[in-house]
């Protein structure tokens, strides 16, 4: 609550708790400087514009940056990039002078379901390998059967001439 006393009138603003910032991968390519580089992960922290609310970027215990708009018809929107191999915790924080809600970023469960989705080479090949083995085990399986049918079907020379 803010008091403002002017000519003896007063004016008094409600401010309202603030709510839980979200935090959401940004697809690949959707990121506003499309030169994001292999290894990274880039995310977006969204909130609901609120009176005095600034929302912010934070790796550990460091401020990385800060946005606050005094539009309230828009949401507040901040993207990240950040790289794969960090073990930094990351916090997404929006606040105001009478409340603050933290959301934590998790890396593995938010951006590294992804990079696991894409097939590792070498599982690659081994799979092309083992379908390329078992297409040969197959023919020449097949071509035991049936040079094994051709013998087994097919009389002796001796006894093609021979009068039955």
């Amino acid at each position: 609550m803010t008091t403002l006393q002017y000519l003896g009138i007063s004016v008094l603003f409600i401010i309202a708790l603030v709510p839980l910032p979200q935090v959401k991968k940004i697809p690949e390519g959707d990121f506003l400087d499309s030169s994001s580089e292999k290894g990274s992960c880039s995310v977006v922290c969204s909130v609901e514009n609120r009176r005095d609310m600034t929302l912010s970027w934070y790796r550990g215990e460091k401020r990385l940056n800060q946005t606050s708009s005094p539009d309230l018809s828009t949401n507040l929107c901040f993207p990240l990039e950040i790289k794969l191999q960090d073990k930094d915790i990351y916090s997404c924080v929006v606040a105001n002078p009478v409340s603050n809600q933290t959301t934590k970023l998790n890396i593995e469960t938010l951006c590294l379901q992804y990079v696991e989705s894409d097939p590792n080479p070498i599982t690659v090949i081994v799979i092309v390998l083992v379908i390329g083995l078992l297409l040969c085990v197959y023919c020449i399986w097949k071509n035991k059967d049936i040079k094994g049918c051709c013998v087994s079907t097919s009389g002796s020379p001796e006894e093609e001439g021979s009068v039955v």
